[in-house]
C-alpha cells in the first residue's frame, strides 16, 4: 500500500515537473513574442519617425519650391516691365528723312537723299524739307524728278538699309494717274520725237531720253534711279 502510494506520488511529481517545464518553456516563448514585439512596435515607431521627417522635408522643400516660384513669377512680371518700358523708350516713332530714303533703297547713298532735299526735290504737304526733316508712319513723300512727281506713302520706319525684299513692308508707291501718264507719254515722246534724218542718238541723247522715259527704273539691286 505505502509503495503504491510512493509511486502515484513520484507520478503525480514527474507530471508536475514536465509541466513546470512545459510552462517554463511556454513563458519563455511569450518573453521572446513579447520581446519580438517591443522591437517591432520600436521599428515602426522608428519608421513614423522618418515618415514624420520625411514629410516634414517634403512639406519644406513644397514650401521653398512654391517661394522660387512665386519669385521666379515676381522677376517674369519684372522683366516683361522692363521690357515694355525698353520698348516703348526705344521704339522709334519719327526718323530723319534722309536716313529713310536710304533705308528703303529711294536713293542709292544718303549722301544722294540729304542733297535731294537740299535741292528742294522732297516735298512733304506741298513743303520742301531739309535732310534733318523727321517723317512717321502715314507721311506721303514726294521726290521731283522732273517731268515727273513721284508719291511714297511710309508704312514703317526705318534707319538701316534693308534687302529689296523689304522694301514693299515700308513703302507705298501712291505716284497719281496724271503723273503715271507724263511716264508713258515720254516714251512715246522717246520713239516719235526724233526728226527723221538725225540719225542713231548719241550715247548723252540716249541717257536723256531713259531719264525722261524710264524715271521709275529700279535696278538689279532694287534701288530707284534717283539722283
Amino acid at each position: 500500500m505505502i509503495e503504491l502510494t510512493k509511486l502515484i506520488k513520484l507520478k503525480f511529481s514527474i507530471k508536475n515537473k514536465e509541466q513546470r517545464t512545459k510552462n517554463k518553456e511556454h513563458g519563455t516563448r511569450n518573453k521572446e513574442h513579447r520581446t519580438q514585439n517591443a522591437e517591432r512596435r520600436t521599428r515602426n515607431a522608428e519608421r513614423r519617425t522618418r515618415n514624420t521627417k520625411h514629410e516634414t522635408r517634403n512639406a519644406e522643400h513644397g514650401t521653398r519650391n512654391t517661394e522660387h516660384g512665386t519669385r521666379n513669377a515676381e522677376r517674369r512680371t519684372l522683366n516683361a516691365k522692363r521690357g515694355t518700358h525698353n520698348a516703348k523708350k526705344y521704339m522709334k516713332t519719327e526718323v530723319r528723312i534722309d536716313k529713310w530714303l536710304w533705308a528703303v533703297r529711294l536713293f542709292k547713298t544718303r549722301t544722294l537723299a540729304s542733297d535731294a532735299c537740299k535741292k528742294g526735290k522732297i516735298i512733304i504737304q506741298n513743303i520742301q524739307v531739309k535732310p534733318s526733316r523727321n517723317v512717321k508712319v502715314g507721311d506721303v513723300i514726294s521726290i521731283k524728278r522732273n517731268p515727273i512727281l513721284f508719291s511714297f506713302k511710309v508704312l514703317a520706319l526705318a534707319e538701316n538699309r534693308m534687302n529689296a525684299k523689304l522694301v514693299p513692308d515700308f513703302i507705298l508707291n501712291v505716284t497719281t494717274a496724271d503723273q503715271l501718264e507724263l511716264i508713258e507719254m515720254g516714251k512715246l515722246a522717246g520713239q516719235l520725237g526724233r526728226d527723221q534724218g538725225t540719225g542713231r542718238p548719241t550715247k548723252k541723247d540716249r541717257r536723256e531720253i531713259e531719264d525722261f522715259t524710264e524715271p521709275a527704273f529700279m535696278d538689279e539691286e532694287g534701288d530707284w534711279d534717283f539722283e
